[in-house]
C-alpha cells in the first residue's frame, strides 16, 4: 500500500518518515520535496525563485505520479510525504494520511524555506493559506494523526499502534464520526484497521451518522463493541438492535417508560448554574438507578471543574464527568481521570469534543498512576515538555499534562485543587512565575534573588516547594554575547531577573509601551544584540522594535515556530537563535531538583 502524508507546513512530515523508517526499515520512504531537489539539481527555493510556484507545482505532480507508478504494486509499504501547497489530485489507489499538531491554528514560521508572497510576512502567509489548506487535507484525508509537539524523530505509544509497529492495550471509547466513513468500502477500511485494538468501544451516534453509514459501520464492528448514542431520536428499539449499550441523552426528554437505559448523559445546561445542573441529574440518577449518569456540559471555570470532579468522586462506578469546553482547555482532566470512569472517550482527529484526549495522550497516561505532573501557565497548547518530560515521569508511573490556567486565576486554592487531583511536580511558565513565587514559602535561595520560580515540587510533608532552573537555561542561551555588546531585551516578564544578573548591560524595554526601564530614548540606543521575550500571545499590532534598530542577531526566550522573535528576526533579515537549547537545559536541571527533592 502506499500512503501519502498530507498536513500544513512545521506538522513534522519528513520527521515522521526517518521515525518510521528507524522502526520499520524494509518500508520505503520518500520526501517529495527532497526527491524533486534531487533529480533536478535545484533546490525547492532556487526552483521558486526561476521557475515560479506554477512549475513547481507541476513537478510535485509529475514525481508524485511516478513513484505511485513505481511501487505500487510490491509488497511492502511505502510512505510519501507531500509539500504543504501540494495541489494536485490524489493517485488512485493511495490511502491519505493527515497529520497534524495542536498548533497548526497557531501559525508557523520559517526564515529557511521558500516563500509565496513578498508583500507578507511568512506568518501572515501561513494564516492566509491555512483555511484553504485545511479543507484540502480534510477532503483527502482517509485517516488522521495527531502528534504531540515535541516529538520529532521519536514515535509515541499513539504512533506505533497507529502504524501497526505494536500492539497495547488501548480502552476507552471513540466516536465514528462521518468524514472517515464516506464511503462502504472507506469505512471497512478504517474500522477493520481500529477493531484490533483491544477492548475499544466505538461510539455510532444517531445525530452524526446516516443511516447508510450506520448500516456499515454495523456490518464490520461486533456487536458487543458498539455504543449506540441517542440524540436527534427517541428510538429505544434502534439502539437496542444497534448495541448492547446505548446512551440516552437527556435533552430528549425523560426517557420512555419501563426503560432503564444504561447511559443517561446531559449535555446542554440550558442557562442553568452549574449546581444546578448538578442537582438535576443527581435526582435523575435516584429515579434511574441502574444508569450509569454521564455529564458532559460545557465547564466554564476550575471552580465549576471542581464541583464537577467532586460530584464524580461520590459515586465513580455510576457517574461520568467529561467536562466541555469551546478550546479544550479540559483535555488534561479527561486524559488522567478517564480511564477511570465508566466511559471514558479519546478521539482521532477532531473528534466529537476538543477536550477528548488524542490517542497518545490516552495511551501516555498509566491506567493507573498515584500522582502526575504537568507544565501550567497560558498558553501551553505549545509546550513540549509532556514530551521533554515523559520518560522521567514514566519511570515514576505518572502522567505529564498541560494544564492552561490564567494569570488571574491562578491562586493557592488552585494548587490545593490540583494537589487534591493528584499534582505532584509542574514545571510553571510565564507570566505565572512571578506569582508562583509569592504563593509558595518553601523557595531556594535563586527563587529569592530572582523574584520568579518555573519549578514546582510537593515534598514528603505535603508542602509545596519551588525553585527557579531558567538561570542555567538563559546562561546556555545568551553565553555567545560579548561583554560590549549593546544589548536590548524586548519583553522580560519573568525572567527579567534572570537576565539582569547574566546579561548585565542590557537594558529591558517594554513590549508594550515600547518604553526603556532605564531613562533611554528609543532612538539613540542602536543594540547588537534584541533578547527577544514576549510571546504571540502578548504581542500587539504596534509592540515592534524601532525601525533604527539594526541588530546582527535575535536571541528569542521562546521555541515556538509562531513566536514573534522569528518574526522580528524575518523583518529585521538578521540570524536568529530559538530558546530551544535553553528550555532543554533548564529541563535538565528541573529534573535534577525533582529528583534531589525525592521523587
Amino acid at each position: 500500500m502506499i500512503y501519502l502524508i498530507v498536513g500544513h507546513r512545521g506538522t513534522g512530515k519528513t520527521s515522521l518518515l526517518r521515525a518510521l523508517k528507524g522502526q520499520a526499515p524494509e518500508w520505503r520512504v520518500f520526501d517529495l520535496d527532497t526527491v524533486i531537489e534531487r533529480l533536478v539539481g535545484q533546490s525547492v527555493s532556487e526552483i521558486f525563485a526561476s521557475q515560479g510556484e506554477a512549475a513547481f507545482r507541476q513537478l510535485e505532480r509529475i514525481h508524485l505520479e511516478k513513484l505511485v507508478n513505481k511501487y505500487q504494486d510490491q509488497s511492502s509499504d511505502t510512505y510519501i510525504a507531500l509539500g504543504a501547497g501540494f495541489a494536485g489530485v490524489m493517485p488512485a489507489g493511495t490511502r491519505v494520511i493527515w497529520l497534524r499538531r495542536p498548533t497548526d491554528a497557531s501559525g508557523r514560521l520559517f526564515l529557511n524555506r521558500p516563500r509565496l508572497s513578498s508583500h507578507q510576512s511568512s506568518y501572515d502567509e501561513y494564516h492566509a493559506l491555512f483555511d484553504e489548506r485545511q479543507k484540502r487535507y480534510g477532503e483527502w484525508a482517509h485517516e488522521i494523526l495527531e502528534r504531540q509537539e515535541g516529538l520529532d524523530e521519536s514515535l509515541s505509544l499513539g504512533d506505533q499502534l497507529f502504524f501497526g509497529l505494536s500492539e497495547v492495550f488501548v480502552g476507552g471509547v471513540v466516536t465514528l464520526l462521518p468524514h472517515m466513513l464516506r464511503s462502504e468500502k472507506l469505512a471497512h477500511q478504517y474500522l477493520k484497521k481500529r477493531l484490533p485494538w483491544r477492548d475499544v468501544l466505538f461510539e455510532i451516534r444517531d445525530d452524526l451518522l446516516s443511516s447508510e453509514q450506520i448500516n456499515w459501520v454495523c456490518e464490520v464492528i461486533p456487536y458487543s463493541r458498539r455504543l449506540a448514542a441517542l440524540r436527534s431520536s427517541n428510538q429505544v428499539g434502534l439502539a437496542r438492535s444497534m448495541a448492547s449499550v446505548w446512551d440516552w441523552a437527556l435533552e430528549l426528554g425523560r426517557p420512555p417508560e419501563g426503560e432503564d437505559p444504561p447511559i443517561i448523559s446531559l449535555h446542554d445546561r440550558r442557562g442553568k448554574g452549574f449546581g444546578e445542573v448538578l442537582d438535576h441529574f443527581t435526582e435523575v440518577g435516584r429515579q434511574w438507578r441502574l444508569s450509569v449518569l454521564k455529564l458532559a456540559v460545557e465547564v466554564t471555570t476550575l471552580e465549576e471543574l471542581e464541583q464537577g470532579h467532586e460530584w464524580w468522586a461520590e459515586d465513580p462506578h455510576r457517574r461520568c464527568f467529561l467536562p466541555r469546553s469551546i478550546d479544550g482547555r479540559w483535555k488534561w482532566y479527561r486524559q488522567l481521570f478517564g480511564k477511570s470512569m465508566a466511559f471514558g472517550f479519546w478521539r482521532e482527529g477532531e473528534g466529537s469534543a476538543p477536550d477528548q484526549p488524542t490517542l497518545s495522550e490516552w495511551l501516555s497516561t498509566p491506567d493507573q498512576w498515584a500522582g502526575f505532573a504537568a507544565v501550567i501557565g497560558d498558553p501551553v497548547l505549545h509546550s513540549w515538555t509532556p514530551v521533554e518530560q515523559y520518560q522521567f515521569f514514566a519511570h515514576r508511573s505518572m502522567p505529564v499534562v498541560p494544564i492552561r490556567i490564567t494569570e488571574e486565576e491562578f491562586t493557592s486554592d488552585v494548587l490545593d485543587f490540583l494537589k487534591e487531583l493528584g499534582l505532584k511536580a509542574a514545571a510553571v511558565t510565564s507570566p505565572l512565575k512571578v506569582k508562583l513565587r509569592s504563593m509558595v514559602y518553601q523557595r531556594t535561595a535563586k527563587v529569592e534573588n530572582l523574584g520568579a520560580a518555573n519549578t514546582l515540587i510537593l515534598n514528603s510533608k505535603g508542602d509545596w516547594v519551588v525553585e527557579n532552573t531558567d538561570l542555567e537555561g538563559l546562561r546556555e542561551l545568551v553565553k555567545g554575547i560579548a561583554p560590549q555588546s549593546a544589548v536590548a531585551v524586548w519583553g522580560g516578564g519573568g525572567t527579567k531577573g534572570v537576565l539582569e544578573e547574566i546579561v548585565p548591560q542590557a537594558r529591558f524595554f517594554s513590549a508594550r509601551r515600547g518604553a526603556v526601564e532605564a531613562q533611554t530614548d528609543l532612538a539613540d540606543f542602536l543594540p547588537d544584540v534584541v533578547i527577544w521575550a514576549v510571546g504571540r500571545n502578548r504581542q500587539t499590532p504596534a509592540g515592534w522594535p524601532p525601525s533604527e534598530w539594526k541588530p546582527r542577531l535575535v536571541i528569542d526566550l521562546n521555541y515556538t515556530e509562531d513566536s514573534p522573535g522569528l518574526e522580528y528576526a524575518e523583518r529585521a533579515g538578521c540570524p536568529y537563535e530559538s530558546g530551544l537549547n535553553m528550555f532543554r537545559v533548564q529541563a535538565d536541571f528541573q529534573r535534577q531538583f525533582w529528583e534531589s527533592q525525592g521523587l
